[in-house]
């Protein structure tokens, strides 16, 4: 009798040990599949591959970022959240889909480009923080309060606790620099129309910003 345990296949893909270990546990899981008769070399050729696609295309969307934001003198706004509810189109409510029919440029959080020191004032913050996409939303969060014409927009997920914290933090950051941001949460119950209104409010209160100097 094979155990639901048996049937998921559990590999290390993320560590704070060498590269190789990483690899290793990589080709062991891949030696547990019946009839699997794959080589370590193979499967480090692979891992190897399957990087340096994932840092080519990471810079890619950086590089449209770059060339996308600079060419509109309006604003601009960049999605924090969840990668994996904030793209799906099955989970975020269609509210991508509304700023693009607002005629709004917007960008996902993984599209800014920045610098270590660009963040550096919240060296303690990240030092404190547990939660790996929290860190990064609150790293965004800080360059888009620095940049002109930038505005945030963290959509957060119903009853996450690691977001109920994460909202918090980005509401101190954007205070602190005195700039609108909007927060919306996603719940199955809310329809893209309820989300239309708050979007409209929230880009007159960031165009009135950046008007304003």
């Amino acid at each position: 009798k094979i155990t639901d345990k048996e049937k998921i296949l559990t590999p290390t893909l993320r560590t704070n040990r060498s590269l190789f270990y990483l690899k290793a546990a990589l080709y062991r899981m891949l030696k547990t599949i019946p009839g699997c008769n794959i080589s370590f070399t193979k499967v480090s050729k692979a891992y190897d591959m399957a990087l340096e696609s994932y840092q080519a295309a990471q810079e890619y969307l950086k590089e449209i970022y770059i060339r996308e934001s600079t060419a509109v003198d309006d604003i601009c706004v960049v999605f924090l959240g969840r990668p994996y509810t904030l793209l799906s189109r099955s989970m975020n409510n269609s509210i991508p889909e509304i700023f693009a029919r607002l005629g709004i440029k917007a960008f996902f959080q993984d599209m800014l480009s920045y610098e270590q020191h660009e963040i550096a004032d919240i060296d303690p913050l990240l030092r404190a923080i547990h939660w790996t996409y929290a860190a990064k939303i609150c790293e965004a969060a800080t360059v888009i309060a620095k940049r002109k014409g930038l505005y945030a927009v963290f959509v957060t997920s119903f009853k996450c606790t690691p977001d109920s914290y994460a909202v918090e933090y980005v509401k101190k950051i954007f205070d602190s620099h005195n700039k609108p941001y909007l927060i919306l949460q996603l719940d199955e119950h809310d329809s893209s129309v309820g989300y239309e209104t708050r979007i409209e409010a929230g880009i007159r209160a960031f165009r009135n910003h950046f008007r304003s100097g």
